[in-house]
């Protein structure tokens, strides 16, 4: 017991209201009824000049616990927190839901890549009202989250002050957050569902797959078939690295992306053109890979509604024009260069399509 406690947080005119002895100034004090959380007496609010602000009783309450104050506080700061904010979030350690990690080679670039990590979960999707001394499978929470759907179990949030929760209770299956306080700071800070340390996630899966770590971009190359020829482009640092494997463009007949975060990307285009030219042949042009390669000038021909052709010159070639380029010649000591690079480990290759028997597969 305390009979001369000082606090930091009370009721305001002896409402659900809870005000903070910061909030209050001589206007406040002259104007409002402060009232103890955990006793229900009526308070005095101390705002010396020297001393540090506090509320206290004005009669001395010997039955006054300093125990049922901290309970209370938390509970009511749990529900006010859940009625008034946006979000509800709470922070699980989950183990990495990206499929390529056990045998990723990119992992050591990626920070706070592991096996296991922390997870922000906003409650306030799955759960729509918030109740205190709520009673389920025979016990009852200091604080429940009431589920949306109904096949949905309820959370219990505990508080702790001396008293962790009971053996039965934990061994329910019961979803519970037991958040410990052991001052008014706990309180203060409003952290309560994010600081590890005083907070304990009991029945909960940590074993289900949620935590997904920034990811870092890679470039990715691909060779279209648009209208029946073969176009290369690239995209530079467009693929995040845990969708590697995953197919982009429907029309495509390559795809193929970058497994060395270090590389110039120039160099890499290289190595993709090498490949494109060994999976696909004659069929697939490359500006590049002509011996007329920035000695000419493309053009473009095309065929207005009316039924006039342009001929457009393009001065600055693209490698992609190839395709469309009647005067096309291959550079065939440039493409074995292009080929042998080939064997480099740095790249997967993600989709080929390869459906044309007279392809040449050199």
């Amino acid at each position: 017991m305390n009979t001369d406690a000082k606090f930091r947080f009370a009721h305001l005119d002896n409402d659900k209201e809870i005000i903070h002895i910061n909030e209050v100034n001589s206007d406040v004090r002259n104007n409002h009824k402060f009232w103890c959380i955990g006793c229900g007496g009526e308070l005095k609010a101390a705002l010396g000049n020297k001393r540090i602000h506090y509320f206290s009783h004005k009669v001395n309450e010997s039955h006054c616990s300093r125990e049922t104050y901290l309970h209370k506080l938390g509970k009511q700061k749990v529900i006010s927190a859940f009625n008034t904010q946006e979000q509800f979030p709470i922070v699980l350690r989950s183990r990495n839901k990206c499929e390529r990690y056990p045998e990723c080679n990119l992992k050591k670039y990626v920070k706070g890549c592991t096996e296991t990590g922390d997870v922000l979960i906003d409650l306030k999707e799955h759960y729509g009202r918030c109740e205190e001394e709520y009673g389920h499978k025979g016990f009852v929470a200091d604080v429940a989250l009431i589920a949306k759907e109904e096949h949905r179990s309820p959370i219990f949030i505990e508080i702790v002050v001396t008293h962790k929760c009971s053996e039965e209770k934990r061994q329910s299956g019961i979803h519970i957050i037991e958040w410990t306080i052991s001052d008014e700071s706990d309180v203060e800070r409003m952290l309560f569902m994010q600081t590890r340390p005083n907070i304990e996630f009991i029945n909960f899966n940590d074993n289900k797959p949620r935590y997904l770590p920034e990811p870092i971009m890679l470039d990715k190359f691909y060779v279209t078939n648009i209208g029946g020829r073969l176009i290369a482009s690239m995209d530079s640092r467009c693929i995040k690295c845990h969708e590697q494997n995953k197919r982009t463009k429907e029309s495509s007949v390559l795809e193929i992306v970058s497994n060395d975060v270090e590389h110039d990307a120039r160099y890499f285009g290289n190595i993709a053109i090498g490949i494109a030219i060994r999976k696909l042949g004659d069929r697939f042009k490359w500006c590049g890979a002509c011996v007329r390669t920035f000695r000419c000038t493309p053009t473009l021909t095309q065929t207005k509604e009316d039924g006039t052709v342009v001929r457009q010159a393009i001065k600055n070639p693209d490698g992609s024009l190839a395709a469309y380029c009647n005067d096309y010649r291959v550079d065939s000591g440039l493409q074995q260069r292009l080929i042998r690079q080939y064997s480099n480990e740095n790249y997967n290759i993600v989709y080929e399509e390869c459906t044309n028997e007279d392809m040449s597969l050199t």
